[in-house]
């Protein structure tokens, strides 16, 4: 039943039987987020200087190795259609939450750390809504604490300090890695398509902002169909008090 559904995860199992195998005596249990995390420190452990390709190549493993006892779980007949879509979601917000995990030090190294400020991910459209298909996008929208300040910059062997660059700046090339991360197309496929266009001012505007600037957006331009994506805004990676603090601003603007 499971090869005759999916042609990507029959071919995933055929050049990984154990795969299979362990899926099917894994597949009465619940793939919850806290197992998937618990297995994310086992299993995605990446060293300091960690090639960004053996990240992707171990982020697609990860998503379709759990892909897989969700699927096989639906398949046959163990979870209702809503248990899948959340666990689909959960699985989602790991792998999100890893991704950015690696991409924030892999640019501190490059960098520094930026002064007084953290990152966090806010999800749109059905991960979001707890309720992601196999074949959804995730839609994103990048919130930071502040754009004041710069990164410490990292020291050569003479110890000059160099590569400074703003808050702002070492932001947005955290979420283009992110991006990249999931959404390039490897030998394995894509780990998830990450769709960044419901941030303020579309294509158009900074792919990463402070949580003001949204606010400062959402006063004076925001649109109604912006306000109603907001009905399901979530938390799903980075910093949980800025999360917190930028729904806690969100609310007063949803339709």
């Amino acid at each position: 039943t499971l090869f005759a559904s999916s042609q990507f995860l029959a071919n995933f199992c055929i050049a990984n039987p154990e795969e299979l195998y362990s899926a099917i005596d894994e597949s009465k249990d619940e793939v919850t987020k806290e197992l998937l995390q618990l297995r994310a420190v086992k299993e995605l452990v990446f060293d300091e200087g960690a090639e960004t390709n053996d990240v992707m190549k171990a982020l697609r493993i990860f998503k379709k190795r759990y892909l897989l006892r969700i699927t096989l779980r639906d398949l046959s007949g163990k979870a209702a259609i809503q248990a899948i879509m959340h666990e689909l979601s959960c699985l989602a917000e790991v792998v999100i939450a890893e991704a950015l995990s690696f991409s924030l030090r892999f640019n501190r190294s490059r960098f520094g750390a930026p002064s007084e400020s953290a990152i966090t991910l806010i999800a749109l459209g059905k991960l979001g809504g707890e309720e992601l298909n196999y074949s959804s996008d995730v839609d994103l929208i990048a919130v930071y604490a502040d754009d004041e300040g710069e990164t410490s910059g990292v020291s050569n062997p003479s110890g000059v300090i160099f590569n400074r660059i703003s808050n702002h700046e070492f932001y947005c090339k955290t979420v283009e890695l992110f991006s990249k991360l999931l959404s390039a197309q490897t030998e394995d496929g894509v780990a998830y398509r990450v769709d960044l266009r419901l941030r303020p001012q579309g294509q158009k505007g900074d792919i990463a902002l402070p949580v003001k600037a949204y606010q400062t957006y959402y006063e004076s331009w925001g649109r109604t169909w912006e306000r109603m994506a907001l009905i399901r805004a979530r938390a799903v990676a980075g910093d949980t008090r800025l999360g917190e603090a930028f729904m806690k601003t969100a609310n007063s603007f949803v339709w």
